[in-house]
């Protein structure tokens, strides 16, 4: 049978944390490596991977441009991170955090093809990860910040518009 949990150990079940940035299995982990790499140059990397008898680690020209490109479209999401890092994370910064992303991964004709394939990659998860239920909807219409920020009165600006007009039992 069970036994009613303590309200001291319900509150400790159910506490609600925000993801930290420096956990290891983060994008911005790799945003930092990639950073830390840059900045030592593929030449000391290179030098002490050759003294540690690993030269088939070295970095090649083509990995240290593909290692620039990854660095630059990953410092894109830097300031999302950080939104969602910061403070609790809220429901109704889903569709502004929807539409960053997707405005971070609009195609270049300059970019290489490992950036435009994650770009795609991340493109067409967007909706699986960060669906927009009756709730998030809700939650935005209700957040006079979020209002602010998506101008719901220009209806061109924002889709956000055609959830005034939605049926939200």
């Amino acid at each position: 049978m069970n036994e009613p949990q303590s309200p001291q150990l319900a509150a400790a079940v159910h506490t609600h944390k925000t993801l930290k940035s420096s956990m290891p299995t983060r994008w911005n982990s790799s945003l930092i490596m990639i950073q830390s790499l840059l900045d030592i140059g593929e030449k000391v990397v290179n030098g002490a991977l050759q003294r540690c008898g690993h030269h088939e680690c070295t970095i090649t020209p083509l990995e240290k441009d593909m290692f620039v490109d990854l660095k630059s479209f990953l410092s894109q999401f830097n300031n999302l991170t950080k939104l969602v890092s910061d403070r609790a994370a809220m429901a109704s910064l889903i569709p502004l955090i929807k539409n960053e992303i997707r405005s971070c991964c609009a195609m270049n004709q300059r970019d290489s093809r490992l950036v435009t394939n994650l770009k795609a990659k991340v493109r067409n998860n967007v909706e699986r990860r960060l669906p927009e239920t009756e709730c998030v909807m809700m939650a935005s219409l209700m957040d006079p910040d979020v209002k602010e920020v998506l101008d719901m009165t220009a209806p061109e600006k924002v889709p956000m518009n055609n959830y005034y007009s939605c049926d939200l039992v």
